[in-house]
């Protein structure tokens, strides 16, 4: 029990001094490599730990540990990192508008389960506003392409992307990409870890803390 207090503390230390800090982009987006690296080795030592549910129960994960809203603390994702967003807006908007955060709410049952993204865009007082990303999601059973271990797959099928004066079909904005399949690695205590692989073989990482 000690390791999981010690590396669930020491990621969740580092990952608040990346959001604490005022001259950075919230959750990693512009954080230094030898920071993704040190996230990278912690998440694989809790991964590894018996007090990741993921690890206990052969890779099967129960829609209940998923349900409620969640708070994106970090992600690894390139679409992301260059678009300094989900939407993109944080990129292409102008200057003064920059991402101020992402949560993600999965509610309903086994069979049928609603999601919805919220992305902050922080464009001084009067002018922020939010994108709301709305679809469906269900899990699905996997192969860990790496280890050939059973894993579950958290699917979205996204369906509209809305902010103040735009609604458009979400299959538009190649930007979500990044958030559509993603297989869960960790679910340990409030955290949820989940990890993207591109058709290039390029892994990214998803960490979610849930919201009290």
């Amino acid at each position: 029990a000690d390791i999981r207090t010690n590396v669930l503390d020491d990621l969740l230390s580092l990952l608040s001094e990346i959001n604490n800090d005022p001259q950075s982009l919230p959750c990693g987006l512009d954080c230094k490599d030898s920071v993704r690296e040190r996230v990278a080795d912690l998440i694989a030592t809790l991964r590894d730990d018996n007090s990741n549910l993921v690890k206990t129960n052969g890779g099967v994960v129960e829609v209940k540990s998923l349900i409620g809203t969640w708070s994106l603390l970090y992600t690894s994702s390139l679409t992301m990192i260059i678009n300094k967003s989900l939407s993109g807006l944080g990129r292409s908007t102008s200057e003064g508008a920059k991402f101020g955060g992402l949560k993600q709410t999965l509610s309903g049952t086994k069979y049928f389960g609603e999601c919805k993204f919220v992305e902050r865009i922080d464009a001084g007082e009067d002018a922020s506003f939010d994108v709301v990303v709305d679809g469906e999601w269900q899990l699905k059973d996997g192969v860990d392409p790496y280890t050939g271990e059973l894993i579950t797959i958290l699917k979205a099928d996204l369906i509209r992307l809305a902010y103040p004066g735009n609604n458009a079909k979400a299959d538009d904005w190649a930007s979500l990409g990044p958030i559509k399949m993603l297989d869960i690695i960790c679910v340990v205590d409030d955290i949820l870890v989940l990890r993207g692989v591109t058709l290039t073989g390029e892994e990214s990482v998803f960490v979610w803390q849930k919201d009290e």
